[in-house]
């Protein structure tokens, strides 16, 4: 009878554990949103925080976790929209350019790309998680290029006020921004934004890399270049970032900025003032101003710690 027992209790701990290990199976890939018929599982979100979590040098814990996944959700939603756009304009990204960008990003972290991955592995985080975003982030410029540039049609009633706005802004002073957006889509998020920009505004400040954390968090486009905005007229901001920047310093820190519908950490990278001569010419600045980049709305719903060191 008692071996009967130990046998029947063995027999029923093994099935708990088999029930168990099911479970978290399931859970790990249940949905966390789905787009469009596609399933982005919690096993996709998991992997993501953690790669968040690395590059950025946040604290991983429980806490941190809890408020970054739902900005790492929104640009996991984001990100398969963008693919969804590419596929349909059958506009593909090759591994091979993949490959190469993943080879850029190891060099900038002073290793090989096979030691790359390995790190990536040893802190629990699959090589294909970075390559899935590499792959977004490229078939996204790819659509850009195809589908809004091609668009942008120049006329002359256009230069011709581009070159008066040139003149009447000579002698007035630029400055060179890099910015990290989180945005809020209801006044119900305000609060978590908020408080995950808070918690990335004290990391920069204790020296993790602006770049690393823009590229992650930042919905703005130029999350891409690692928010840097380029030289821009204060009067070209936000209106609330352009009176913060007004009083900043070269390589001073702001924020958070809380704009209409979300919140901006701003790093003043230099200042410069227009001059009449020495410049490109008035006809060139005026075409290179009328193509530049889409605006931030328009898209779809280092050892250095600030941008602009080399």
């Amino acid at each position: 009878m008692r071996k009967f027992f130990v046998l029947a209790l063995s027999a029923f701990l093994v099935a708990a554990a088999g029930a168990s290990q099911e479970a978290r199976a399931q859970e790990t890939l249940s949905a966390a949103a789905v787009v469009n018929d596609q399933v982005i599982s919690q096993l996709d979100l998991d992997q993501r925080l953690k790669l968040a979590l690395l590059s950025s040098g946040l604290p991983n814990n429980e806490e941190t976790r809890q408020n970054l996944a739902p900005q790492v959700l929104r640009q996991l939603v984001d990100e398969r929209l963008q693919m969804q756009e590419a596929e349909r304009l059958a506009l593909e990204v090759p591994e091979s350019e993949v490959e190469a960008a993943v080879e850029e990003i190891a060099q900038r972290n002073g290793s090989t790309v096979e030691e790359f991955d390995r790190m990536l592995e040893q802190n629990g985080i699959a090589p294909s998680t970075l390559r899935q975003q590499v792959r977004a982030t490229i078939a996204w410029n790819r659509v850009l290029s195809a589908r809004v540039v091609p668009e942008v049609q120049i006329t002359q009633e256009e230069i011709d006020f581009a070159l008066e706005q040139f003149q009447q802004t000579s002698n007035q002073s630029q400055v060179r921004v890099a910015e990290i957006f989180l945005p809020f889509d209801n006044p119900s998020e305000k609060a978590e934004v908020r408080e995950l920009a808070e918690r990335v505004y004290q990391e920069v400040r204790q020296g993790a890399d602006f770049r690393s954390l823009a590229r992650q968090f930042s919905q703005s486009p130029t999350a891409a270049r690692g928010g840097d905005l380029g030289w821009v007229l204060p009067t070209e901001l936000d209106p609330d970032v352009a009176r913060e920047v007004e009083d900043m310093r070269r390589n001073d820190l702001a924020g958070p900025i809380e704009a209409v519908n979300g919140y901006y950490i701003i790093a003043l990278i230099d200042r410069r003032r227009i001059n009449a001569q020495g410049k490109l010419s008035a006809s060139n600045r005026a075409n290179r101003s009328l193509n530049r980049n889409p605006s931030p709305r328009d898209q779809p719903s280092r050892n250095c710690a600030m941008p602009g060191c080399t």
